[in-house]
């Protein structure tokens, strides 16, 4: 998926936490930015241009390697439990970015250090169908915004 998809379906998951649990704001910008956290192991990314020198460290291990695991997922979990809710948003954020990336080809190895990838459909990053799925993102978002009941 592309860094717009991601922020898209990142932003769509906040903005629905936010309206049914009434999140803190920090924590919802948590999920947002946790949406594009993975592909901090590929310099090209979103995120690997705003962050290139730890963008270049992580990537020397490869893309779509332990930042595209539960493992990773698992750690800012633990993180938010023991100290502070923020990283509760990022491991959802990060939850949501690796489902979109379970959508296309190359899959994720979600039980890293086990290399086995999981992969669902096949939708290839840049692809009209992964433009459908970002695009389909932010209209939701605006027909919430817009007071229209959708969920």
């Amino acid at each position: 998926m592309t860094g717009f998809t991601h922020l898209a379906t990142g932003t769509l998951t906040a903005v629905l936490l936010n309206r049914y649990l009434h999140l803190p704001i920090e924590v919802s910008s948590a999920v947002i930015l946790g949406s594009l956290l993975p592909d901090i192991d590929h310099t090209g990314s979103t995120i690997g241009k705003k962050m290139p020198f730890i963008s270049f460290l992580i990537s020397l291990f490869g893309h779509r390697g332990i930042t595209h695991s539960l493992a990773f997922m698992l750690l800012f979990l633990f993180a938010g439990y023991y100290s502070y809710p923020f990283f509760y948003g990022l491991a959802v954020g990060i939850g949501v970015h690796i489902a979109g990336d379970v959508l296309t080809p190359s899959g994720v190895p979600l039980l890293w250090p086990y290399k086995k990838r999981f992969k669902v459909i096949g939708i290839r990053t840049g692809t009209l169908a992964d433009r459908i799925i970002g695009v389909s993102a932010i209209l939701v978002i605006l027909f919430i915004a817009a007071g229209v009941k959708i969920v």
